[in-house]
């Protein structure tokens, strides 16, 4: 009988062994089960209150939702963590800006600021 039994040291291996995976199996639950909040949560609001100060844009990008729901934001469903970020949100945003910013801007500059400049300079 005494045959069939591991010694000590193979029990004590074996032992720590199990502990040793039973603890990294329940890290990666825990992990896993986290929500971004505790993580990249603060971080992302950040980035969206300097992309979208007015808040009409990325209205998706809310607290209560998790990331992977956010416009541009796609999340690893096992681990909670933002593995990558488009920029579609802004497709159509910015065309034309240049435009709308400088629309009427320059119009007549030349002529008021050369207005009389040059007045009597071949005479």
């Amino acid at each position: 009988m005494r045959g069939l039994l591991p010694s000590n040291e193979t029990a004590v291996a074996l032992l720590t062994l199990l502990l040793s995976v039973m603890t990294l199996s329940a890290r990666f639950a825990l992990v896993a089960a986290a929500p971004p909040s505790a993580t990249q949560m603060p971080a992302l609001l950040e980035l969206k209150t300097s992309l979208d100060p007015t808040g009409q844009v990325l209205t998706s990008w809310s607290s209560e939702d998790d990331c992977g729901a956010w416009l541009g934001v796609s999340c690893d469903p096992s681990t909670w963590m933002v593995v990558s970020m488009a920029d579609e949100w802004m497709d159509g945003w910015m065309d034309g800006w240049m435009d709308r910013w400088m629309d009427g801007w320059m119009d007549g500059w030349m002529d008021g600021w050369m207005d009389g400049w040059m007045d009597g300079w071949m005479d």
